[in-house]
């Protein structure tokens, strides 16, 4: 599954508040396009509020300030910048996407009131653990690979989640995740970790709708010779 934004209507800004007037805005979903702009900061808008995505990536953002200036935002795409911190987003009460991919952040957080919340995309960051996730239960897709989780929470919560992405991390075992992961699961990918026991797999068999799941590159299939 691809964490995608809408292209077809875009507002293009060469620098802070200049506008190259190339408007052909989409009723439903207004898009301003800031990408590649070499952004050191979120610019404020006086017309913030009528766009509904909003795309900030390949900069050179530290902070997501200004960004609550934008409160009826449903897509935000923040990938590859220079974040540590995703605090900055929680007054974004109508979010429905978020990717924060390719940064450097280090805890999950800000999200507790972003309850409209279904996918949310944490790849290629520096987490080590899955949580703070308690209100997000219309999550249906959440992306946590290339991270450093070491184990598997309890986010038997999220009831609405069918895809869990957890390849490239340190997770070396699936203990308890019989009561830990949800049973509305269809796809689960834990490639690329430690986990050496591949009888541990058992404690899966409870996901009934799960149609997809990827645990090569494993010590357990390694040493078994199988590939899964």
């Amino acid at each position: 599954m691809q964490f995608g934004f809408s292209h077809n209507q875009t507002c293009t800004i060469e620098s802070w508040g200049c506008f190259v007037a190339d408007l052909e805005i989409d009723c439903q979903k207004p898009t301003l396009d800031l990408a590649k702009k070499c952004l050191k900061k979120v610019p404020k808008m006086e017309d913030a509020q009528q766009y509904k995505v909003l795309i900030l990536d390949d900069n050179e953002l530290q902070k997501i300030d200004n960004i609550d200036s934008y409160l009826k935002i449903e897509k935000l795409s923040l990938c590859k910048n220079q974040l540590l911190r995703m605090y900055g987003v929680c007054r974004l009460h109508c979010l429905r996407e978020l990717n924060l991919s390719y940064n450097g952040i280090l805890t999950i957080e800000g999200l507790k009131d972003l309850s409209y919340l279904t996918h949310l995309n944490l790849e290629c960051n520096n987490i080590k653990t899955i949580e703070h996730l308690n209100t997000n239960v219309n999550l249906q897709y959440l992306n946590l690979s290339e991270n450093s989780i070491t184990s598997v929470s309890d986010i038997s919560f999220l009831k609405n989640l069918k895809e869990l992405l957890l390849n490239g991390n340190r997770i070396s075992h699936l203990k308890q995740c019989d009561k830990y992961l949800p049973q509305s699961l269809e796809t689960l990918t834990l490639a690329k970790n430690n986990i050496a026991d591949l009888n541990e797999i058992c404690t899966l068999s409870h996901l009934n709708n799960l149609n997809s799941i990827t645990i090569v590159d494993n010590p357990c299939v390694q040493m078994s010779g199988n590939a899964v």
